[in-house]
């Protein structure tokens, strides 16, 4: 067998370590947050209150603090606390270059700062979206903007906190610290707010608080509701509404998208950082990256990020025998064995990984049925 210049333990190792930081981040991850001050221009790592710098204003700070609250699934394990001066900056550049502060960080959920205007708040989606086409990990949470984007979580609920009534801009920094503080294994879908009374009503004339609570999540809005004993998360949805034919609602989840993104990037890292120019394009050593990647799809299956039994990767034998054909090799006679093992594919190497992502319990479909009979036994009237 083929050598690589690193080596089988290495391989092994880093492979595993990704393992891991999925699994760490699936328990507990970072909330960024951007306010605007005039003082106290930086970037914080902030774990609590006493991290967070003593000039910054009393509306920062409360902001601030509430992304650090979490939930009973979990609180944040940090959070990045970015302020910048924003007076005069109808350009927006001094928030483009706040935002830059987040390059090379390890944030999951991001609040614009609470008195963002709307050009602002496109700065900042515009800044998520770019980000997140080289890494996956990172949303946003942004009031009453309607991305239509799987990165964006758009939240949209007026709530009150005793006599205290907070606009969706000022909760979106409580939002995103809940997301963050959410295991991966889990879903915000019924998480309660405790500190939240009262939630502003969506009905309009000839519609049901229910009807207009079911549009909202169908136009990708993220709402509260009350039940009239707990205020919670009605769905933890984003704001993906544009599904493709071949697209499921899975994919408007943000559980399921932040599994995926994880992954995703994760990966790609280890290839990166491991494979990419170190190791020779042999059939061998194609092998052995996929015997590595079958492992690490394994220890996450059996960490409940994934179905059991649905993981998975192999070569790519389509895209293998498409590009020999492209390069003038007669694929005609051969066999899908033979696709794989041909070993003058130059730079490029052909893989495929798969696995169905493990959702949670939401919606219930249960009825009682009188005088306790099984169904194959017949129902009373």
């Amino acid at each position: 067998m083929s050598t690589t210049n690193i080596g089988l333990p290495k391989i092994r190792l880093a492979f595993e370590q990704a393992a891991k930081d999925i699994f760490t981040r699936a328990k507990k991850g970072t909330v960024g947050v951007v306010v605007k001050d005039t003082k106290a221009a930086g970037v914080y790592t902030v774990r609590d209150e006493t991290d967070i710098p003593s000039q910054l204003g009393e509306t920062n700070r409360a902001y601030a603090l509430r992304a650090l609250i979490g939930s009973d699934l979990g609180k944040p394990n940090s959070m990045l606390l970015i302020v910048y001066d924003g007076t005069g900056d109808e350009g927006q550049t001094a928030l483009k270059a706040a935002l830059g502060g987040l390059t090379g960080q390890e944030v999951d959920y991001l609040a614009a700062p609470h008195d963002a205007t709307e050009a602002e708040l496109t700065a900042v989606k515009d800044f998520v979206l770019a980000y997140r086409k080289r890494n996956p990990t990172l949303a946003a949470v942004l009031p009453k903007v309607a991305a239509d984007d799987r990165g964006i979580i758009n939240y949209t609920s007026e709530a009150a906190v005793g006599a205290e009534t907070f606009t969706p801009a000022q909760y979106c920094s409580r939002i995103a610290g809940v997301f963050a503080g959410v295991p991966t294994t889990a879903s915000a879908t019924n998480l309660t707010l405790s500190e939240v009374t009262a939630v502003k009503a969506l009905a309009a004339a000839e519609q049901t608080e229910e009807e207009a609570q079911s549009a909202a999540i169908g136009r990708g809005e993220l709402i509260l509701t009350c039940d009239g004993i707990r205020c919670k998360i009605a769905r933890a949805v984003n704001s993906y509404v544009s599904l493709k034919a071949d697209e499921t609602t899975a994919m408007c989840k943000v559980k399921i998208t932040e599994a995926e993104g994880l992954v995703s990037y994760r990966t790609g890292q280890v290839i990166d950082q491991e494979w990419l120019g170190r190791v020779v394009n042999s059939y061998d050593n194609r092998c052995l990256l996929i015997v590595e990647l079958q492992l690490m799809f394994q220890s996450l299956e059996q960490q409940g990020l994934f179905l059991p039994g649905t993981t998975g990767a192999e070569i790519d034998i389509q895209a293998q025998r498409t590009y020999m054909e492209d390069n003038g090799v007669n694929c005609a006679e051969m066999t899908d064995q033979e696709i794989k093992q041909y070993e003058d594919l130059g730079e490029h190497v052909f893989w495929r990984a798969y696995g169905k992502f493990a959702d949670v319990m939401e919606d219930f479909d249960g009825r009682f049925v009188r005088g306790g009979q099984a169904l194959d036994s017949g129902e009373s009237a």
